[in-house]
């Protein structure tokens, strides 16, 4: 496989999404060749794999946002397809590629998609991608130091179900951006960021459209895209750090909370 088109791509990728997000090539329905075909829902996704290996049972697996993969953490990619219900079908993809052609922070699988980050935390993200079918998918991805691992979930507040692809980031107290993280499609997010992180809310612009830009965490009501009404973290340590409580999104169709966290 020739890796200049695909990095290509992925710089062209970079520049239209702006390094952030997954990006690739949708498909119809059905099957090819007696393999599943790509759904228009196609995005690569990373899985904790302590010592190379995923759970047996798919149920359990951990979920890791691919640009807070930790240093010296093992993850495995994978090409996940999802149907309008939600039904998640793993693609079996091969030829993984990275634009980190050194493998200077880590070392990728190129048959298997398994990738064993390094010590060196990087300091811009790279791409990781593979071809199906004959169609290119990739996601950015970024190695962080071993810090403080915030765990929760966005759900939504009427029926306890996962909202997938709400972004949510994480200030110190000069209110400095030090950490963003993206809800998975399946289990909870799991943020990477520094003990000095204070504050965290939701990106007004990751919110579907079907709710309000008011979120409720702690039985509190807090404004999505604004730092000086968002949620105040406990002190943090290295290591996990689970979260007193999920985040709840609120449909329009259900009355609006109070910005009670704000004071209001």
């Amino acid at each position: 496989m020739k890796l200049a088109p695909l990095f290509m791509a992925f710089s062209l990728a970079a520049i239209l999404i702006g390094c952030a997000g997954q990006g690739n090539d949708s498909g119809g329905t059905g099957s090819t060749g007696g393999l599943p075909t790509p759904s228009a829902d196609t995005v690569v996704e990373a899985i904790v794999a302590p010592g190379g290996s995923l759970p047996s049972d798919p149920a359990n697996y951990v979920y890791q946002d691919t640009q807070n993969i930790e240093a010296n953490q093992t993850v495995q990619f994978q090409l996940a397809s999802y149907d309008s219900s939600g039904k998640r079908t793993i693609l079996p993809a091969t030829d993984w590629v990275s634009s980190d052609t050194s493998s200077s922070y880590g070392s990728l699988g190129l048959n298997s998609g398994l990738y064993i980050a390094g010590a060196v935390p990087t300091v811009a993200p790279f791409f990781v991608g593979t071809t199906y079918l004959g169609k290119k998918y990739y996601a950015p991805y970024s190695v962080k130091p071993r810090q403080a691992t915030l765990v929760a979930k966005v759900v939504n507040s009427t029926d306890g179900t996962t909202v997938r692809g709400v972004s949510l980031e994480f200030y110190d107290s000069d209110g400095v951006l030090v950490g963003k993280v993206q809800q998975p499609n399946l289990g909870v997010f799991r943020a990477s960021v520094p003990l000095n992180a204070k504050k965290m809310l939701i990106v007004s612009e990751s919110i579907p459209s079907k709710f309000r830009k008011i979120f409720t965490y702690n039985s509190l009501g807090y404004q999505a895209g604004d730092v000086s009404c968002s949620v105040t973290l406990p002190t943090l340590t290295v290591g996990t750090n689970n979260l007193d409580s999920n985040i709840l999104l609120v449909p329009k169709t259900a009355p609006e909370p109070d910005l009670t966290g704000c004071g209001l």
